[in-house]
């Protein structure tokens, strides 16, 4: 049995194929990189103002309603956080910024009841996330008074 002594190798048309397939698969697994890192980012930043809102709507929820009335007649509050969502005390170094906006319901449409509610019935906050590339997020929390409105917490649409 005699053997075979054929060239071992690929042709340089098969080098070529295989190196436009593998360029090809490069440059779509690159972009969905790019875009799976860019959601990321945004994911990481909505829980991060989900987390800064939650925790300063537990705080209103938990603060005496009479407390909440003498905060809506200065109307608003400002708090700072880092990049992970904690609390600061200073701007330095701040990410995100929090305003809250107090309103005392009685307040509302000239002092009269607002929506058949009696005055003082209720409190609303309005808090304003802004990040320091100026994306604003505004979220709206309604707080009853003696259980008359039901405290809720909604994204704010305007």
């Amino acid at each position: 049995m005699a053997r075979c002594r054929g060239r071992a190798g690929f042709s340089l048309v098969e080098v070529a194929l295989a190196l436009g397939i593998t360029a090809f698969v490069s440059t779509c697994i690159m972009g969905m990189i790019i875009l799976g890192v860019t959601t990321f980012k945004r994911a990481m930043d909505n829980t991060v103002r989900s987390a800064i809102v939650q925790n300063l709507t537990n705080e209103i929820f938990l603060t005496e309603f009479r407390e909440l009335r003498r905060m809506a007649k200065s109307r608003s509050a400002i708090y700072y956080f880092d990049v992970d969502g904690t609390r600061l005390t200073t701007p330095d170094g701040a990410i995100y910024t929090a305003e809250i906006t107090f309103t005392d319901l009685s307040d509302e449409a000239g002092g009269n009841a607002l929506n058949g509610l009696s005055p003082g019935a209720g409190t609303t906050a309005l808090i304003t996330i802004t990040k320091v590339d100026k994306t604003v997020d505004r979220h709206f929390v309604m707080v009853g008074n003696n259980q008359q409105v039901s405290a809720t917490t909604a994204p704010a649409t305007w």
